[in-house]
């Protein structure tokens, strides 16, 4: 039961149709604890496996990547964090749970999940996860997210879980009625989440209604390993800034040309290449790209989202102001204020995140708030190799665009990049390892949502749920523990 719900778990994250697995993949996790001591122990191999399974990277990737002793001892820190994390919160759940009656119970894992996730956002120095992109294909299912944030669709999948469990307990024991209460309120959950998906869907389906734009993809599929062989660093440059503009051959009627983020180039604008020069000089189009750029006032790189005008002229820039823990603090300082880009007359704004930034929901929801034409996400994940790590890079791409009601442009480096409508459809798709680029239309108005007018209530309310319900059966342990003595 113990391996069979891991692979269950682990095919709701690799398969693109594999998300029902995740609505009952935990079960037989619940069913195993059932009957044995150690539960901690247990939860705590299974995170764990888990963990290893699902953010796997190559040896020959970690090899060029890691740079010494202690980057190692990072890395083996975060799948150590990320087991432990989700274990303590699976166990302090679970026990909490026998103390409350059943229809008060059975929201109290659900609820710690989601209060735990919730708080990988907000931490310093944590990586968010969410069990919810295990629903990424699932677009009926998800669209809640525009008025609860990506935390419903995690609070959904274990509310699944553990209903399914207690209906299997129950008529195991001749409490039938019981059982077919849960299950009838399990099925009214679930239905009115899908009858709202469908309402929200036929709502957008006429979406743009208020012009769009013309954009460029390139998708370069960059080897960056090669650049960290200093004696060919020169070489690497060249070749890799031809093979870009190879790839921007825009339709004359473009409006805009995205490159991904470009970490392990030298400063575009800011190092002499005739390559680059001739093609700034000749640009006729604006282009948006994510390059290191060196700040003078504060004395230090900064990973850079810039707009060249086109006049090759910079336009406008943004400094990343999330960077992933401990990796990228050692080459690049943060940036200090979230904005959105100046683009052009027609496109006006654009709301840019440089990867780790776009597994944060506020990020993209402060950007939003402030007029935005659409999002992009601008990403390298050639670091992580033949993983599932860009497959969930574009999986958080799909909540930002439902939760904001807006187009949003996801264009990694070496691929999977995507466009993604407001309602999380894939309008475009390039493939992962190709060279490529796309002329693609996105819209330019944004739609409301409750989400991005309230932000993160659902978590709050789902926190207060589990701090409430900790503090009442403390005081009332307390007060049976005074009354005994």
């Amino acid at each position: 039961m113990f391996l069979f719900s891991l692979f269950l778990v682990y095919l709701s994250f690799s398969l693109s149709w594999g998300s029902l697995f995740g609505l009952v993949g935990f079960i037989p996790l619940l069913l195993f604890l059932k009957t044995r001591q150690h539960k901690t122990g247990w939860i705590f191999l299974y995170f764990l496996l888990l963990s290893l399974l699902l953010f796997w990277i190559p040896p020959q990737f970690l090899l060029n990547h890691l740079r010494g002793f202690f980057d190692w001892i990072r890395l083996l820190a975060f799948y150590l964090s990320f087991s432990l994390g989700y274990a303590l919160v699976f166990v302090f759940a679970l026990n909490l749970r026998r103390k409350l009656p059943l229809f008060l119970g059975i929201f109290i894992l659900p609820a710690a999940l989601v209060a735990y996730e919730y708080l990988l956002t907000i931490i310093p120095l944590s990586l968010p996860m969410y069990f919810g992109v295990t629903q990424q294909n699932n677009s009926i299912g998800i669209q809640s997210v525009n008025v609860f944030g990506p935390w419903v669709v995690t609070f959904l999948i274990f509310l699944t879980n553990y209903v399914l469990y207690k209906i299997v307990m129950l008529s195991q024991s001749g409490r039938l009625r019981v059982a077919f209460y849960l299950f009838a309120f399990l099925l009214a959950v679930l239905v009115s989440n899908q009858v709202y998906g469908l309402i929200a869907v036929q709502l957008n389906r006429d979406f743009p209604e208020n012009g769009t734009a013309k954009v460029c993809l390139v998708q370069p599929n960059i080897e960056f390993k090669a650049g960290l062989r200093s004696s060919k660093v020169d070489y690497f440059y060249n070749q890799s800034m031809r093979r870009l503009i190879y790839l921007s051959r825009p339709d004359p009627n473009c409006d805009l040309i995205i490159w991904p983020e470009l970490s392990v180039l030298r400063s575009i604008v800011q190092t002499t290449n005739g390559i680059f020069e001739e093609f700034a000089n000749n640009l006729q189009i604006p282009l948006l790209f994510g390059s290191p750029y060196y700040d003078y006032q504060h004395q230090g790189m900064k990973n850079t989202v810039l707009v060249l005008s086109e006049m090759g002229l910079i336009r406008d820039k943004y400094s990343k102001t999330k960077l992933f823990p401990k990796f990228e603090e050692i080459d690049y300082i943060e940036g200090k204020t979230l904005r959105p880009l100046l683009i052009s007359k027609k496109i006006r704004k654009v709301g840019a995140l440089l990867c780790f930034e776009s597994l944060f929901p506020q990020i993209s929801r402060s950007l939003s708030k402030k007029e935005i034409s659409f999002l992009v996400v601008l990403s390298n994940d050639a670091w992580f190799g033949d993983s599932n790590w860009p497959r969930f890079h574009l999986a958080c791409a799909i909540f930002r665009a439902i939760e904001n009601g807006s187009y949003a442009i996801h264009l990694n480096n070496n691929g999977p990049s995507a466009v993604i409508s407001p309602t999380g459809k894939i309008m475009t798709f390039l493939p992962e390892y190709e060279m490529a680029y796309a002329n693609v239309e996105v819209g330019l108005k944004q739609k409301p949502t409750i989400y991005k007018k309230f932000g993160d209530w659902f978590a709050w309310l789902c926190l207060a749920y589990v701090g409430l319900t900790s503090l009442s059966q403390s005081a009332l342990s307390l007060k049976s523990y005074k009354g005994r003595r």
